[in-house]
């Protein structure tokens, strides 16, 4: 029995003077693993950066699959 992943993903945007400009969590439920779930949320949260025309951008997560991978030091297989 394969297991369906359902993750509940949260990000928010703080402009530099440290306020709140977009606070929103979303239920992951078509990802094969949580890692797909962790790239899912951070494409979906790169796109609301874009549509707000955010110019410089910090991401933090607790996810080190996906920072590595953004960083380089870890390759995907596909």
């Amino acid at each position: 029995m394969k297991l369906k992943i359902i993750a509940i993903k949260r990000f928010i945007i703080i402009d530099p003077n440290g306020e709140t400009v977009h606070t929103e969590g979303n239920v992951v439920s078509n990802a094969n693993t949580n890692n797909e779930a962790e790239y899912i949320i951070l494409c979906y949260s790169l796109q609301i950066c874009k549509a707000s025309d955010v110019k410089i951008l910090i991401i933090n997560s607790d996810s080190l699959f996906v920072i590595e991978q953004i960083q380089g030091v870890w390759k995907c297989q596909k």
